[in-house]
């Protein structure tokens, strides 16, 4: 074969050789082809992509045949294929530089180039806006009281704090956002302020209304800024001391403030550029990266931070904060990444707050908040407090507490 090929090659010199060029390109073209499968990656979660990678399945599966097995395949391959992420990577810059306002990944996320503010439009995330169902909002608020008189009764104080949705906070932002509406968690808070006595901390109303002079979420992340989580922390705070009338919380003197373009928002607390530029829009660009990045948000960091101890559990995302706190309380906290920067603020207010994150990998969706997997722990510890922390968009967990849906 490569003696054939090189007798085409010393032959071209005229036009009536130009069929042999055709050969040539075509054996090219499937040599290519196989570039892809030289080495296939064996990841299985993408720190980048912040998803569960497709796993190989066989043709025969416990001794049947595997009738999806060219699907599974297809899907395999697409996420492991050699220089995936180099090749990706090129091709977004090159669709972000010829885009001309909105660079966006259709049902993925988007980047106004002109304001440089970024949104997830993943289903997830929009789902924020449809209407819940009348036994859906009482079924989750049946879940939640369920789990407060748990908490009563044994003399636990719940509270669960909510995180308002970006996509509502700043819809003039966002030109893909649809119009007259507001998010779905408003029906739940409503009807729980009207029909029951649980503590609910959703801080829309105090968002919306400082919004536009400050950040309370970040630009190219989902996540709120430490400004946002304070203002949340300002929030539980009264709620506790109603329960506890002695609980003293920290103000704004207790934190010394540093600015970064960068952002913190996640169980490592490293800075990065931010998930929905990094992980959804594969942007992370050096020369990009300094053209979006063009805010400075404020970073909390205790005046006593030195006498925090933390031991982590990077396997299972558990944290355990000691703190020589003013009040004689412990607490703990279950949530997804809302936690992450409220827990900057948060474990000063205890002498032990234990945190257990909710969406760790290792559990399905549905299940993250499904309270059999934590009530073993709450009872071991029997803490003074119980804090659910989680987003306007954990619908579908709430409404699995307790039992699984279809």
């Amino acid at each position: 074969m490569f003696y054939k090929l090189t007798g085409y090659l010393a032959d071209f010199k005229t036009l009536k050789n130009q069929s042999r060029m055709d050969i040539v390109f075509l054996l090219t073209f499937f040599i290519l082809l196989f570039v892809p499968m030289v080495k296939l990656d064996t990841k299985v979660f993408s720190e980048k992509e912040l998803r569960i990678l497709a796993t190989y399945q066989p043709f025969i599966m416990d001794k049947n045949i595997n009738y999806d097995w060219g699907n599974n395949y297809n899907n395999y391959f697409s996420d492991h294929f050699y220089l995936r992420d180099e090749i990706i990577s090129y091709f977004d810059k090159f669709k972000y530089y010829i885009a001309y306002k909105n660079y966006v990944l259709p049902n993925h996320a988007l980047l106004n180039k002109e304001t440089q503010w970024g949104f997830r439009l993943e289903p997830y995330s929009l789902a924020v806006y449809d209407k819940l169902s009348e036994n859906t909002v009482k079924h989750i608020i049946s879940n939640l009281q369920r789990l407060n008189e748990f908490c009563n009764s044994h003399n636990i104080k719940f509270y669960l704090v909510v995180v308002p949705a970006k996509e509502d906070i700043y819809k003039e932002q966002n030109v893909y956002m649809p119009a007259g509406k507001t998010e779905n968690f408003h029906q739940i808070y409503e009807y729980a302020k009207k029909n029951t006595d649980l503590k609910i901390i959703f801080p829309s109303e105090q968002f919306k209304s400082l919004a536009k002079e400050n950040f309370v979420f970040f630009k190219t992340d989902h996540h709120w800024t430490d400004y946002g989580a304070f203002i949340g922390y300002t929030l539980l705070a009264k709620e506790i001391k109603k329960d506890f009338p002695g609980f003293m919380s920290d103000t704004i003197t207790d934190y010394n403030i540093s600015k970064n373009t960068l952002v913190r928002s996640d169980f490592t607390r490293e800075y990065t550029t931010g998930q929905t530029l990094y992980a959804f829009l594969n942007l992370d660009d050096k020369k990009i990266s300094e053209k979006v990045l063009d805010v400075e948000y404020p970073y909390y960091n205790h005046k006593k931070h030195k006498s925090l101890k933390i031991d982590i559990d990077y396997d299972n995302k558990i944290k355990d904060f000691y703190f020589p706190a003013k009040n004689n309380l412990t607490a703990i906290e279950i949530g997804n990444s809302m936690s992450e920067n409220f827990n900057d603020i948060l474990p000063y207010s205890f002498k032990h707050l234990k945190y257990m994150r909710a969406n760790n990998t290792k559990r399905k969706f549905v299940d993250e908040i499904k309270m059999s997997g934590y009530e073993k722990e709450i009872l071991k510890i029997k803490p003074d407090i119980l804090i659910l922390t989680i987003s306007s968009a954990y619908i579908i967990p709430l409404k699995n507490m307790y039992e699984r849906e279809n």
